[in-house]
């Protein structure tokens, strides 16, 4: 079987039928083989037996002419009569030579030469003695001419027909032997090409047989690795050697199980970095999980994951791993700086090797994580035994995921900011309202004081008044002056109370007009003189010499 593995399904069909054609092609030339056979076994029937046999009747037939023309010669009465048999005798002497030559051509076997030769000897015996028969005739010497034809032409003759009879009866045993030798090759003629048409149906089918074996058993096995695929979901491959149709058919098949692996393998992993970036996690947790993820997965050496900054233009350093310690880790790189940056400001994955400071080749593979064209770092893998398609692509499909959560737990972060911004808002409406409630009570209840301190105080100014009018000593008239400047700031000041409570409110009106700043420092003074003396304490004020003494309008 293993011998038709090598060769294609056309180059087998072809192999059977050249050989099926050369059998055909050898039966052919066997066929025709047997049937030169038969024809020259025929053609010795027609040119032995038959010719012989005639040949030799002609002979017999022509002696017995001869014979008869010889006496015409004898009896002859004339010279024309003579001379006439004499032709015919002549005719009839040269059919008997050629059929002669005829019987000695086409005789066979030791037997029939030797009955020609036999025959040849006794026809030339009868020639001599036909010469002097005839000799004899031309000279007048008839009696001596009947004497001899009397006594050895008619011995010789005799003697010449047997031989003929002899010559007969060979041809027809030999008619017999290659009657029956003509029946047994009919017989071995039928018997081979039964045989060989036998042996022809067998070899082809034979050959046929496993030919088609080793068609099926390389189908029967791939139709195997198909059935058990099916039932029980396992990717095998098929395991057909060879370089035929089906090991390509079984080849290809090989490819298509490598990319459904390559396919499973990775929508696995993106299932896994999901389960692995799901879930309340934090910003900064989502790039430490990436990294950690992609690292397990796709078996990388070490490599780091950096978060980039709009603010300001650069990619800082979030975490690392198995990072050598003779190469050099940047905290951060600026937007466009070595292939962090670069990866930042183009927003594609990129490619590199290096030679590490081991002096051992090191493959590079830098992805930015986008979601919506907006980046949020970029991760940096290093390999020593470089990338094939599927992780590239594994690993660009889970940058895709990384990015779109990271741009989910910012917007859950300035959610959840949002959201205490708007509770912290809330409180301090709350508070605020509080506020502006205990103010409104606050200026309602000084408003209610104000009023009803103002009364008596009124009274007080009033009847300070009064009292200016009667008469006084100057000392009363000085503490009496006190009074009346003490009620009037005492009413300025609930004045003023009701004025912070209209500011506190917003309601608020200022008056502009003029006033003499000498007497409202005065007056100011002069309340605090009391409990300054009381305490021992002098006040006093001293006024610029450029300080307006009059009414200041500003």
């Amino acid at each position: 079987m293993n011998l038709f593995n090598n060769l294609s399904i056309k180059s087998r069909m072809n192999i059977l039928f050249l050989i099926t054609l050369l059998l055909f092609i050898i039966y052919g030339a066997f066929t025709i083989f047997q049937m030169d056979k038969l024809f020259n076994l025929t053609r010795g029937i027609y040119e032995h037996p038959l010719r012989i046999s005639n040949a030799a009747l002609e002979v017999n037939m022509d002696i017995i002419k001869t014979d008869k023309c010889l006496w015409n010669i004898v009896i002859a009465q004339n010279n024309a009569e003579m001379i006439k048999a004499i032709n015919e005798e002549n005719i009839y002497e040269k059919k008997i030579i050629a059929n002669l030559k005829i019987i000695k051509e086409y005789i066979k076997g030791s037997d029939g030469v030797n009955i020609s030769n036999k025959a040849e000897k006794e026809f030339t015996d009868w020639k001599v003695v036909r010469d002097k028969i005839v000799n004899l005739a031309k000279a007048g010497e008839k009696n001596e001419a009947l004497k001899l034809l009397y006594s050895s032409d008619t011995m010789l003759v005799n003697r010449f027909e047997d031989e003929a009879q002899a010559l007969n009866a060979h041809a027809r045993q030999k008619a017999d032997e290659f009657m029956n030798a003509s029946s047994r090759l009919h017989e071995d003629i039928i018997r081979d090409i039964i045989i060989f048409i036998l042996f022809v149906a067998c070899t082809t089918g034979l050959i046929s047989f496993f030919i088609i074996k080793s068609t099926l058993l390389n189908v029967k096995e791939l139709q195997n690795v198909m059935s058990r695929i099916s039932k029980t979901g396992e990717l095998i491959k098929a395991k057909i050697k060879g370089k035929n149709e089906i090991s390509e058919m079984s080849e290809n098949f090989n490819i298509i199980i490598d990319k459904l692996r390559n396919q499973f393998w990775i929508r696995d992993g993106q299932n896994l970095i999901h389960n692995a970036l799901s879930g309340d996690l934090s910003y900064e947790n989502i790039f430490n999980r990436s990294l950690k993820f992609l690292s397990q997965y796709t078996e990388v050496n070490y490599g780091s994951i950096y978060s980039y900054d709009n603010k300001t233009s650069r990619c800082k350093l979030i975490d690392h791993f198995n990072y050598p310690q003779n190469n050099t880790l940047a905290e951060s790189y600026k937007i466009g700086d070595g292939y962090i940056g670069k990866v930042a400001l183009n927003k594609t994955s990129l490619e590199a090797d290096r030679v590490s400071a081991d002096n051992i080749r090191e493959y590079l593979y830098i992805i930015p994580m986008i979601h919506e064209k907006e980046l949020f770092g970029v991760i940096e893998l290093v390999y020593k035994n470089g990338l094939n398609n599927s992780v590239i692509e594994y690993i660009d499909n889970s940058a895709v995921i990384a990015g779109m959560y990271l741009h989910i737990a910012r917007k859950n972060e300035m959610k959840l900011a949002f959201e205490i911004t708007k509770d912290s808002n809330k409180q301090l409406q709350s508070e605020k309202n509080v506020a502006e409630k205990a103010t409104e009570s606050k200026s309602i209840f000084l408003a209610n004081m104000s009023h009803e301190i103002r009364t008596p105080m009124n009274a007080i100014i009033g009847l300070t008044s009064l009292l200016f009018d009667t008469e006084l000593t100057c000392e009363q008239r000085d503490y009496l002056e006190t009074i009346n400047k003490s009620g009037n700031s005492l009413l300025t000041i609930i004045n003023d109370i009701l004025d912070f409570s209209k500011i506190e409110a917003g309601k608020i009106e200022l008056e502009v007009k003029p006033f003499n700043l000498r007497e409202l420092i005065e007056n100011a003074l002069d309340l605090m003189v009391v409990k300054a003396h009381v305490k021992n304490n002098e006040i006093g004020v001293v006024f610029a010499p450029n300080l307006p003494l009059g009414s200041i309008n500003k």
